[in-house]
């Protein structure tokens, strides 16, 4: 799943969210062509990270063919001020 964001290519950000009944597929997260993390347990997680070049979009990517299961909640981007 994805979802366009207003993110700056060379700006970075804070990118927190929920993942909660996560089975062992795993998720794979990206934010405008930068990868972030590979999550395969509930809880909260917090990454910063410094946007690409890439589409401005978030991706939660399945790892596995079969698909996620579980739930993605309280997604959130903000940039971080030096």
């Amino acid at each position: 799943m994805s979802q366009a964001v207003a993110v700056v290519e060379g700006l970075t950000y804070r990118v927190v969210f929920t993942v909660a009944g996560a089975y062992v597929t795993g998720l794979d997260i990206s934010l405008a062509g930068t990868a972030l993390t590979t999550v395969v347990a509930d809880g909260t997680v917090s990454v910063d990270v410094v946007a690409g070049a890439g589409t401005a979009e978030i991706v939660f990517n399945n790892i596995l063919l079969n698909g996620f299961i579980g739930d993605v909640d309280d997604v959130s981007i903000k940039e971080l001020i030096a």
